[in-house]
């Protein structure tokens, strides 16, 4: 079964690029790039002067900053920029999830979530996000993230189902993964679409063990972008880097974030255009 590919993954395979009408998407509708050009004034001959070029293994200094900036109060030394959060989570649980690890995961979860760790030959038990009441897990959480848990890994709000915890019940889950001194592994895809619920402070402030992944596909409509970006103690990053080094290198796009907009500069070798992409 683990050599299996995730049934999502399968079903779009087979049915995304020959369906007249796509209601399964998860994100922002995409734009187009002629509507990308519109929002943020980017010219054709902005586009003419991009060199296309690799970055260093981190991801542009830059865009790391201008990431740190938005979600970290400037500490750049704290991310890591990836193709996609895909690969962020990848990198992230290739190097914690070891096999005989056990591994607590929020059920249901985004698939990549589930399966590394079980390919991983790790012990997985689910965290069901049915236990979620008045916006915080049961008391039942403390029979599930027990001591000899490594890695806890939830995404919040919850993908598929939206549900997400109050800022007490994430104070609360939190307090659970420290009391065991596990990681704290957040997908945090979605933290920025929430509607009745708050939006969830940085865990990175709350607890040193913590990861976050992030992303430009769902909230921003810029999946064909792959750009996304994990969060994490500067010594655990580089721990990742022999997995990256082997296998995938960045090309130089640096986004910068202004008040109330999402302002982007793409950076090739050098040559810079700015844009602001309004509304974000």
């Amino acid at each position: 079964m683990l050599n299996e590919a995730p049934l999502l993954e399968s079903w779009y395979r087979e049915y995304l690029n020959f369906s007249d009408y796509d209601i399964s998407s998860s994100g922002v509708e995409p734009y187009s790039f002629k509507e990308i050009r519109h929002i943020t004034g980017i010219s054709t001959q902005d586009l003419d002067e991009i060199l296309i070029d690799d970055s260093a293994s981190l991801g542009s200094q830059d865009l790391r900053l201008a990431i740190a900036e938005r979600y970290l109060d400037g500490d750049f030394d704290g991310v890591m920029v990836t193709h996609g959060s895909s690969e962020a989570i990848s990198l992230v649980l290739a190097t914690l999830c070891e096999p005989g690890s056990r591994v607590v995961v929020t059920d249901p979860a985004y698939h990549a979530l589930v399966n590394f760790p079980l390919r991983n030959g790790c012990d997985v038990r689910r965290l069901p996000v049915s236990l979620i009441e008045n916006g915080a897990f049961t008391d039942q959480i403390r029979e599930i993230i027990r001591p000899d848990i490594s890695v806890v890994i939830v995404n919040l709000p919850n993908n598929p189902t939206g549900t997400s915890l109050s800022a007490e019940g994430f104070d609360e889950l939190i307090k659970a993964v420290t009391d065991v001194g596990a990681y704290l592994v957040c997908d945090e895809a979605f933290s920025e679409i929430t509607y009745n619920d708050v939006t969830l402070p940085n865990v990175r402030f709350r607890y040193e063990r913590a990861i976050t992944f992030g992303t430009f596909s769902k909230v921003f409509g810029l999946p064909g972008l792959r750009v996304g970006w994990c969060t994490a103690d500067p010594i655990l990053l580089h721990r990742m880097l022999p997995i990256k080094d082997s296998t995938t290198l960045l090309w130089r796009i640096c986004i910068f974030w202004t008040s109330g907009s999402l302002s982007m500069k793409i950076k090739f070798s050098g040559v810079a255009r700015t844009a602001a992409c309004a509304g974000c």
